[in-house]
């Protein structure tokens, strides 16, 4: 299901959604309320990145509400089951009067919904303002949020809060990508048998009008313990 950059004040609301190729649920437009959907069974990818996420939002997306929904059984090792904001290629992200590009996401939120059998990540933020993903409840995942900058600019205001979500294997609780800006990240739970945050430099990006191709930086270290506290991140949370 497509929303595209045209359309705003769009409900969606009680439906069940399966057997997609890539994103049950992929929103350019604003104003959108996605709520009490059944979104399961992405269909596999067996080349290049395994992409199969519940709900997109990119292109310029804002004001996006994604809440009370059920995903589960998807592939999902790049971006996460759902991703806050993303990478379009030109002529699909929006731009204002005078050509300049806007985000790729403004306050799009995701809240209080349940993921199971998340083959890949729980989110992405990638070039997102003022976005959240709080009340969550992961019951498997592999890893749990990325914070990425993009092209034209950084991931801001982020807030993760009152999560839980449970990472299988030895999978990080987060990818920090330099120099994203978290406003609240904290009173998550957790079960992990390591509690591992990554620091990451920044991305940079080969544009076209078609897509825009993510080139990662090789810069990957720990975040210690004492840098989260100076951040003041997950002071409140708790591993199980």
């Amino acid at each position: 299901m497509k929303v595209l950059t045209t359309a705003s004040d769009i409900l969606i609301e009680n439906n069940e959604i399966y057997d997609f190729n890539r994103e049950g649920i992929d929103v350019f437009g604003s104003n959108v309320k996605i709520t009490n959907n059944y979104i399961h069974s992405g269909k596999k990818v067996f080349t290049g990145n395994k992409e199969s996420h519940c709900f997109l939002a990119k292109g310029g997306s804002e004001n996006v509400l994604f809440n009370n929904n059920k995903c589960e059984d998807v592939d999902s090792d790049w971006g996460g089951a759902v991703i806050l904001g993303g990478v379009s290629g030109t002529k699909y992200t929006l731009k204002d009067k005078n050509g300049s590009y806007y985000p790729q996401g403004r306050n799009i939120s995701v809240i209080n919904n349940t993921f199971n059998h998340i083959r890949g990540g729980a989110a992405s933020f990638i070039e997102c303002i003022g976005c959240a993903f709080n009340y969550n409840t992961v019951n498997d995942a592999l890893w749990g949020y990325k914070f990425v900058s993009g092209p034209n600019f950084d991931t801001e205001d982020a807030t993760v809060i009152d999560n839980y979500i449970k990472i299988l294997g030895n999978g990080y609780i987060a990818l920090i990508e330099e120099p994203s800006e978290i406003r609240e990240f904290d009173y998550n739970t957790y079960f992990v048998s390591r509690a591992r945050y990554l620091l990451r430099g920044k991305s940079e990006y080969e544009e076209s009008a078609e897509q825009s191709r993510q080139v990662v930086s090789s810069f990957v270290r720990n975040i210690s313990q004492d840098e989260l506290d100076s951040k003041g991140y997950e002071k409140n949370s708790t591993y199980l």
